[in-house]
């Protein structure tokens, strides 16, 4: 399911293909070495695209005050 929350967030994709959907409308395949930034306040999911296993590292930070 879609979560958010305040703030911004940034993926690293380490191994394996990550299905990233951000919004109701926008799904992007991220491989090997891909990366990501997005406000993480707009609903975002990940799932695993591929085969075999995937890993992705995630950096979230507080919105800017």
């Amino acid at each position: 399911d879609p979560t958010r929350h305040d703030g911004e967030e940034f993926v690293h994709v380490i191994e394996g293909c990550v299905e990233l959907t951000v919004g109701s409308a926008e799904a992007f395949v991220l491989e090997a070495g891909d990366s990501a930034y997005y406000r993480s306040d707009v609903p975002h999911s990940f799932r695993n695209a591929g085969t075999g296993v995937a890993r992705f590292f995630g950096v979230t930070t507080p919105p800017n005050l």
